[in-house]
C-alpha cells in the first residue's frame, strides 16, 4: 500500500533509527478479535483519542500580505474581502478539514509497562500484541516517534502543510512521555481498517487478569494461526516490575 514509505522504515531498522519489534495493547473485545481473525489494523481520527490535548497546535499566521494573497487567490477567494481575522479563520478552518483526514495507528516499545497494561489493556484483563514493524512497513503509511513537549508547537501550513500536520499529529504532552509512543500516520484512508500479513504478528500478550471463560477468549483461541506464539504477562514476585513469559 505504502512501498515508498515502505522501504524508508526497513532502512531504518536496519540501521538502528526504528525498532525491529513494537507493541500495542487492547481490550480484548469483539472488535480486537475481528482484527486478529481478519488481518487488520485500525486507522482512528487523532480526534477520538483519549488525550483532550491531541492535535492542539498553534498555527503560525504572521505571512506577507504576498503570500497571504496567492493562498487565498489559490483557494477562489476575493482577496480584497478578506481582512485579517478572516484569514485567520480561514486558515484555521481548512487546517482543521486536512486535520479531519489523518489517520493514526499508535505502538509502543515497551511490553512491559505497568501503566499502559492498565489504561489500553482493560486492567490486565486485555491482551498486548508485539508486531514485527519489517513486515508492516508497506501498510501503515510513514511511522514516526512522538515528540513530548511543554507547550503546543506552533505550525505553518501555508508553506508546509504536510510538515504542519505531522507536526500536530507528532506532539503531545510531557505527562505521556512514559509511553515512548510511535505513530503511523496515513494523511487520509478510504477505509479505517488497514490490511496486514498474518506473519506481521509474532506473539500475542495475555494480560494477568484475562478472563478464559469469556467467549472473546475462547474465539481468539479457536481463530489464532499457529504462527502466533501466546505468552502471558505475570507479575513479578519480589518487585513491581512485569515479567512476560
Amino acid at each position: 500500500m505504502s512501498t515508498q514509505y515502505g522501504d524508508y522504515i526497513r532502512m531504518g531498522i536496519a540501521n538502528g533509527q526504528y525498532p525491529a519489534i513494537l507493541y500495542k495493547y487492547y481490550t480484548l473485545n469483539n472488535n480486537f478479535v475481528n482484527s486478529i481473525q481478519n488481518s487488520y489494523l485500525w486507522f482512528n481520527s487523532f480526534s477520538n483519542y483519549n488525550d483532550p490535548y491531541e492535535g492542539k497546535c498553534n498555527l503560525f499566521t504572521n505571512y506577507t500580505p504576498q503570500q497571504i494573497s496567492n493562498w487565498l487567490n489559490g483557494l477562489g477567494y476575493n482577496v480584497a474581502k478578506v481582512n485579517a481575522k478572516q484569514f485567520a479563520s480561514i486558515l484555521e478552518n481548512v487546517f482543521q478539514k486536512t486535520a479531519k483526514n489523518t489517520r493514526v495507528c499508535c505502538f509502543t516499545p515497551q511490553n512491559d509497562n505497568a501503566l499502559m497494561w492498565a489504561h489500553y489493556a482493560d486492567s490486565y484483563k486485555g491482551v498486548c500484541v508485539e508486531y514485527d514493524m519489517a513486515a508492516l512497513a508497506d501498510m501503515i503509511g510513514i511511522l514516526l516517534p512522538v515528540k513530548y513537549e511543554q507547550n503546543y508547537p506552533i505550525v505553518d501550513y501555508l508553506n508546509d502543510p504536510s510538515n504542519a500536520i505531522m507536526q500536530m499529529v507528532l506532539t503531545k504532552s510531557k505527562d505521556w512521555e512514559y509511553e515512548h509512543e510511535y505513530r503511523a500516520v496515513f494523511d487520509s484512508l478510504k477505509n479505517n481498517d488497514v490490511h496486514i500479513p498474518q506473519h506481521a504478528i509474532r506473539s500475542i500478550i495475555l494480560g494477568s487478569k484475562v478472563d478464559t471463560s469469556t467467549q472473546e477468549y475462547q474465539k481468539l483461541m479457536s481463530i489464532l494461526p499457529t504462527s502466533i506464539t501466546i505468552r502471558q504477562c505475570v507479575p513479578d514476585g519480589s518487585s513491581y516490575k512485569l515479567n512476560i513469559v
